[in-house]
């Protein structure tokens, strides 16, 4: 995100009908429901402060009268705030974020963590089975996106690993080539999306 004129503060929101309940030095956050839970963190900006509030700035009216709504007239809300220290002319968020089926049958929590990558904003989903890369191209960048392996010229990447580190599925946004670890997932002539499993890999 880029400000128009003089720097701005950019807060991220994010609205539930259920409780947030947040890490603040972790900047993790989970909304807990009957048969699944939202886990998220949120890795950039670095200086971001999380804070949940409840309610409403002006409370719901009944119907087109101006009169407050009963309580049991309306869903209750949460509110999930990033705000930064400071004003800035320009900023890039991401927040990573898990939806994890909690009734049967139940999915494996993801420990979700920054990576280090070049040209790019990163992020690895990982379970004792699984792990996801993810890159997704910063502001301004030029050229290869790369990071735990992964390398791509197009806007966004991502791959899907077994517990053995082994490629399952893989996809690409506007990109010539995909590899991982040296090895050639996709190629076209022209840059393309392309997404699909990954069954034979070339040098």
């Amino acid at each position: 995100m880029a400000a128009s004129a003089a720097p701005v503060r950019v807060d991220w929101l994010l609205h539930a009908v259920a409780p947030i309940k947040t890490e603040g030095d972790l900047k993790q956050f989970t909304i807990t429901c009957d048969r699944a839970t939202l886990r998220g963190r949120l890795l950039s900006p670095a200086d971001a402060n999380l804070q949940v509030t409840t309610g409403f700035p002006v409370e719901p009216v009944d119907g087109y009268s101006t009169r407050p709504a009963p309580p049991e007239k309306y869903v209750q809300e949460w509110h999930l705030s990033a705000s930064p220290k400071e004003a800035v002319a320009q900023t890039e968020v991401l927040a990573a974020m898990q939806i994890q089926r909690t009734a049967e049958p139940a999915q494996a929590e993801y420990d979700i963590e920054a990576l280090d990558a070049e040209g790019a904003l990163g992020v690895r989903f990982r379970t004792e089975k699984r792990s996801h890369l993810v890159l997704s191209r910063r502001q301004a960048a030029a050229g290869t996106l790369a990071g735990g392996g992964l390398e791509c010229d197009g806007e966004a990447a991502a791959i899907e690993l077994d517990d053995h580190g082994t490629p399952i599925r893989a996809m690409a946004i506007q990109a010539t080539y995909l590899r991982y670890n040296g090895l050639e997932i996709h190629s076209s002539q022209k840059p393309a999306d392309w997404s699909g499993g990954v069954t034979t890999v070339s040098r």
